[in-house]
């Protein structure tokens, strides 16, 4: 928690990737959270979302029927 905090912190005066967001919401086991920032990570298109299948940092997301429809939006 302490580094969202910090990553929130630094957001306001530089620019922070939404998929780190995502990563520290999925590695608390808050799925939907993380699927927000994955989501918005995809609007912002980031690159980061190419490497969204096989990233270990998201790996309990894979199961969720929501991984697998973002996995085809990216078009992975």
């Amino acid at each position: 928690m302490l580094e969202q905090l910090r990553l929130e912190q630094q957001n306001t005066s530089s620019y922070v990737s939404s998929f780190y967001f995502a990563i520290i919401h999925a590695a608390l086991g808050e799925n939907d959270e993380a699927f927000r920032w994955l989501d918005k990570s995809y609007d912002e298109l980031n690159l980061q979302m190419t490497g969204l299948r096989l990233d270990p940092l998201l790996a309990n997301l894979r199961k969720d029927a929501l991984f697998t429809t973002l996995i085809n939006k990216v078009g992975l």
